[in-house]
């Protein structure tokens, strides 16, 4: 499940790349997701649907790594 874990960093590191170009901090996934919802979305930055794919990145990448959801 390297592919699941590889697909959430690149994702996450994409999310990242917009917090910083819009100054949004997140200390935690969960935060970020929030945060991603709150100013990206809101915002019409990013559609809805590219959140909920970062989370299910995430579920996908910890049933991978860890066996669990």
């Amino acid at each position: 499940m390297s592919v699941a874990n590889r697909s959430y960093y690149s994702y996450f590191y994409v999310v990242s790349s917009l917090f910083l170009k819009n100054e949004i901090e997140a200390q935690t996934r969960d935060d970020a997701i929030s945060q991603f919802g709150l100013h990206l979305e809101k915002n019409g930055m990013i559609n809805m649907e590219y959140r909920n794919f970062f989370s299910k990145l995430f579920d996908f990448k910890q049933k991978g790594v860890y066996g669990v959801i």
